[in-house]
This record gives structure tokens, C-alpha cells and sequence, in this order.
């Protein structure tokens, strides 16, 4: 890749800018690569903020298309022995999957083919092994393991190489005491933690209590936590973490106190996911009316299989503080055409770019409804 075209990109990777450029370059000379950046760059616009950027569906369609065809030939001199997936963001591959111990043998490939590389995923029954004593690991700004061993935190945490870390997920971990301290201690002020425990309260809970002190906390933004089951020890964390704006449960109980504790301390929280979590109380009692008039900053709100049904989707509909929403995911609850109804016709929603109610039973009647409620959203009615 020419140096005139990659240097901007490099330099300000974040910016939609300098890879149109680059694409426009390639669209005159007939590459296939420069529809694929601005096809994804488009996408990419879309998911951040729900901009209109055309016809959603013929994007993704195209995309998929773009990489199936091509997808081959813009990864073929990275070895596929040790490496399982590559994901194109934007144009271009910014992340493998595969064995840890594969990384460095990657390098020469990756500034051909892979330029812009800044995360790696190692997927089950992946390597870490010399992953963190690698200089090369600095171009790391995402990394995801499944099933950490204590072992592998204490590389990471001692790792003098990863200074460009923003986000760290993990699947399936059952970490003991000390590497749940030298987890939370890292450095590197973080912007994303993916938490995924292994079902073992234990280690899900002493985190959450040291989140207090983690030094990530003035810059953590974004958090996801799986089998945390009960909450308030994260209700009790979150005013220590008042600069998160996203903030998704997975396998938690969904008690209504706890959940009303955790928005009084979350004043900044703009994405709200607590879809498909169980609770011991009936979940209709949550009351997602409520929850959305404690959280003054929510434009994301993520309920789906939870059992609601119509009750809960009037509610929202008639509560003034829909009115800041921009997603509303509904899907695989129990809602009728009274609720889809109510929401149809809600003064308050008006700012609306998707609307997710698959899965419920809704009529033809209500369907349309929905539809012609809001005309500039992308809505999910399967």
C-alpha cells in the first residue's frame, strides 16, 4: 500500500476521512477494496449514532458479498494454520483470531496485509504463551482471551508491552483472589472491560468490589459483565464508575431495587442491555418506565426476553422520558397489539432510528402500524 495514501490513515486511524480518500483512489482504478471501505464506513456510521446512511439491509448485503468474493485474496499471505478468523472493520483488517503463541510469526505478513492491525481474540482452547513478552504485542490496542488462566493474568499485568490497551475481554475465567487484584490494578487506562465469569460467583463478585479502586475507573466507559447473578455489589460499585456510558448484563438477576440502585449512580449512562437475564421476581415488576426516568442520559435501552408484555410496553410509550430514546429493543417478549398499538401512537417517541419488536405476537394490523409510525427508522418485525 502506498505510503501517500497509508500514512494519514495510520495517523488518524479513527477517522472516516482519510480511508474515503483512499477509497476513492481505488474506485477509479476499478479495486473492489475501496467499495468495501466505504460500504463498511457507512455501516460503521450507522451503528455508532444511527445515522442515515441509505438503504441498511442493501449495505450489509453488499458487504457480505465484497468479503465473500474477495476475502481470500486480501488475506492470503496470513497463515490460516494458526489463525482461525480475520474481521475487516472499515476497510480494513484490524483483527485476527486464533493462538496467541501465533502472533509474532504474523509480523512481516502484517504490514502488508495488515496495516491497521490493533486487536487479537484468542479464541477456546487458544495459546497466550510468549504473547505478552512480545515488543511487537504494542500495536494492540483490543485484546480478547477465552478462559484466562491465573497464569496468563499475571503476564498481563506484568507485560511491559501493551501500552496501547483500551479494551480487555474475557470468557469463561475463574481467576483466585490475587488475579482478580492484578486484573483490576492494570495501568493502562481502559475504555471497555467484557467480564464473562464461568458461573463460580466468587470470582464475578470479589471483581465487582474491587472495581472501586481499579485505576481504569476514570476512563472506563463501556462495561459488560456475564454471571454476575446478583447485583448489588455492582449497584454499590457504580458510584465509583460514573463515567460509564454503556453498560450490558448477562446472567444477572434482575431484582428491581438493585437495578434502581444502579441507575441512581450511573447519571452518565447512554446504552442500557439487560436482555435475556433471568430474575427469582417477576420481571414485569422492573418496571423499564421507571428505570429510564432514573437514567437522564439513556438513548439505548436493550429489553429483550424478558418476558415483558404489554403493561410494560405502554408504559413506555406513555413515559415522557422516552423521549431521549434513539434504540428501543423489544424482541421475544410477550407483547400484543396493545402495547406494539401504544407505542405506535406515543407522542414521545419521535426520535426512534430502531425499533426492535421481533418475536412478539403482533398482527398484520399492528405490524403496519408500527411501520407507518416510523417511517425513518429501521424496524424489526419478523
Amino acid at each position: 500500500m502506498d505510503a501517500r495514501w497509508l500514512d494519514p490513515i495510520l495517523a488518524r486511524p479513527d477517522d472516516d476521512e482519510p480511508r474515503l480518500v483512499y477509497a476513492d483512489a481505488l474506485m477509479e482504478r476499478g479495486d473492489p477494496r475501496g467499495e468495501l471501505i466505504r460500504v463498511q464506513c457507512a455501516l460503521a456510521r450507522h451503528d455508532a449514532s444511527d445515522g442515515d446512511v441509505g438503504d441498511v439491509g442493501r449495505l450489509r448485503s453488499r458487504e457480505r458479498a465484497l468479503l465473500k468474493a474477495h476475502h481470500a485474496t486480501w488475506t492470503a499471505t496470513l497463515p490460516r494454520t494458526i489463525l482461525t478468523s480475520f474481521l475487516f472493520r472499515r476497510g480494513f483488517l484490524e483483527e485476527l483470531v486464533g493462538s496467541g503463541d501465533a502472533f509474532a510469526t504474523i509480523t512481516p505478513a502484517r504490514a502488508e496485509q495488515a496495516p491497521l492491525l490493533r486487536a487479537l481474540s484468542v479464541g477456546s482452547g487458544g495459546r497466550v504463551g510468549g504473547l505478552f513478552a512480545n515488543p511487537d504485542a504494542a500495536i494492540l490496542e483490543s485484546l480478547s482471551i477465552h478462559a484466562p488462566s491465573d497464569e496468563t493474568i499475571a503476564a498481563l499485568a506484568a507485560s511491559p508491552h501493551l501500552p496501547r490497551l483500551r479494551r480487555f475481554a474475557m470468557e469463561k475465567a475463574f481467576l483466585d483472589g490475587a488475579s482478580v487484584g492484578a486484573l483490576v490494578s492494570l495501568p493502562q487506562p481502559l475504555e471497555e472491560l467484557h467480564l464473562g465469569f464461568d458461573g463460580r460467583i466468587s470470582s464475578a463478585g470479589n471483581f465487582v468490589k474491587q472495581l472501586t479502586t481499579c485505576p481504569a475507573r476514570a476512563t472506563l466507559r463501556r462495561l459488560t459483565v456475564t454471571q454476575l447473578r446478583h447485583l448489588s455489589p455492582l449497584g454499590d460499585a457504580a458510584a465509583a464508575l460514573a463515567s460509564l456510558e454503556q453498560l450490558t448484563l448477562e446472567n444477572a438477576d434482575l431484582e428491581r431495587a438493585a437495578m434502581m440502585k444502579l441507575a441512581a449512580n450511573l447519571p452518565r449512562l447512554q446504552s442500557l442491555d439487560v436482555s435475556e437475564n433471568y430474575s427469582s421476581y417477576d420481571l414485569e415488576a422492573l418496571d423499564a418506565a421507571a428505570l429510564l426516568a432514573a437514567l437522564p442520559s439513556l438513548r439505548w435501552l436493550r429489553l429483550n426476553k424478558l418476558g415483558l408484555g404489554d403493561r410494560q410496553a405502554i408504559a413506555l410509550a406513555e413515559s415522557p422520558d422516552a423521549s431521549r430514546l434513539t434504540r428501543l429493543d423489544l424482541g421475544r417478549n410477550r407483547i400484543g397489539d396493545a402495547g406494539a398499538l401504544a407505542l405506535a401512537r406515543s407522542p414521545h417517541l419521535a426520535r426512534l432510528r430502531r425499533l426492535n419488536l421481533n418475536a412478539n405476537a403482533l398482527s398484520d394490523g399492528a405490524k403496519r402500524a408500527i411501520r407507518e409510525a416510523f417511517p425513518r427508522a429501521t424496524i424489526q418485525l419478523r
